[in-house]
């Protein structure tokens, strides 16, 4: 999990630097889950992710979602 953890923030940390040329505003983040009907998903690793991406800051705007199972 901590592994799991690090590897996501270690790329939405990457993604945010690639995009600090964009012109836009805020660096939008994406995170997908696997599904919202799990209780770690949904509410252990969703909190996890909502508190760390909240705490980034003003020049951010994320959307978390869940995939429902699908691996597409």
């Amino acid at each position: 999990m901590k592994k799991l953890s690090i590897l996501v923030l270690t790329m939405i940390f990457v993604l945010g630097l690639s995009m600090l040329g964009c012109k836009s505003d805020k660096i939008k983040i994406g995170v997908v889950l696997p599904d919202a009907s799990e209780e770690r998903w949904a509410n252990q690793d969703g909190a996890f992710f909502i508190k760390e991406l909240d705490a980034l800051g003003a020049g951010y705007e994320y959307e978390i979602l869940f995939s429902e199972g699908d691996e597409s």
